[in-house]
């Protein structure tokens, strides 16, 4: 099973990378397709210097609104673009714990007819 996770992201330079990264942490029995991070129009230097850090992993693939559409928008951009069988969502500004994909694909695995699932979180 193969999973493209979308990460809106809109002025999110301070919190992108980690985001990133603690899905690039992610191990179980799945492959990590892509991760879609969809630039909302963006316009601070932070956020668009986080990009120029994010090109440079082959996973990654940056997205950009040519104009803003809001997070729903920015996410249903992340859709047209994925090419994985399941798509997770994540904000720019939360993180996955470390096995919080695994668990959902075993969800899916034993669960044959979901169409989705979801999880708590930790504030």
């Amino acid at each position: 099973m193969n999973i493209s996770v979308i990460i809106p992201s809109f002025r999110s330079g301070g919190y992108l990378l980690e985001a990133v990264q603690s899905v690039l942490n992610q191990r179980g029995d799945f492959e990590l397709q892509e991760i879609i991070v969809v630039d909302d129009d963006s316009d601070d230097s932070e956020t668009h210097d986080a990009y120029k850090k994010l090109i440079s992993e082959p996973r990654v693939k940056l997205i950009k609104n040519q104009e803003k559409k809001g997070s729903a928008g920015a996410r249903n951009t992340g859709i047209l673009h994925s090419t994985g069988e399941w798509i997770a969502f994540l904000d720019a500004d939360d993180i996955l714990l470390e096995n919080s994909i695994s668990y959902r694909v075993d969800l899916i695995n034993k669960y044959k007819d979901i169409e989705w699932c979801g999880g708590d979180f930790i504030q």
